[in-house]
């Protein structure tokens, strides 16, 4: 079986487990990059992006330097925004045909995921999917800071299912 990881991180939270998830599997990684790039200020992030969320804009990514048709399975991370996924995951999701893989979601949050893992499930079977094993991961609510309130013993029990 061939696995993908793909993901999009803002401040590294959602990359340093798609680095695990790559690591202990041996899956490929492919990190989604909009083609216009968000604000480094947090702060003004959360202004500018409010309104996207509400209206589930779809920025524009780049090109993806792996085809996800090699894969029969993918996993998919995002960060939380505002209660769901971030809107490059939305992008990823709603635009490509996941007809005969399985897709697996895992959320990197600080203690808000609410309808995240739903969502990225619902674009995701939308668009052919078959959906297992979704995660929320947990992180302190210092975004500049790397500390987990998930534990490493679950994460990597979540990661050795795959």
């Amino acid at each position: 079986m061939s696995g993908l990881i793909v993901y999009y991180s803002y401040k590294n939270h959602t990359r340093l487990i798609a680095e695990k998830i790559s690591e202990i599997t041996g899956f490929d990684l492919c990190e989604i990059e909009t083609v216009d790039d968000y604000t480094d200020d947090y702060d003004m992030l959360v202004d500018e992006t409010v309104d996207n969320l509400k209206s589930q804009t779809k920025p524009e990514l780049q090109l993806l330097d792996k085809e996800i048709s090699n894969y029969d399975t993918i996993v998919v991370g995002s960060p939380v925004w505002w209660y769901t996924i971030a809107p490059p995951i939305r992008t990823f999701l709603s635009s490509n045909d996941f007809t005969g893989k399985t897709v697996i979601p895992f959320v990197t949050h600080a203690g808000w995921p609410r309808s995240a893992i739903k969502e990225a499930n619902k674009l995701a079977e939308a668009n052919g999917a078959n959906v297992k094993n979704p995660i929320e991961i947990q992180f302190t609510t210092d975004h500049d800071a790397n500390d987990l309130v998930t534990s490493n013993g679950d994460i990597k029990s979540w990661i050795n299912s795959l």
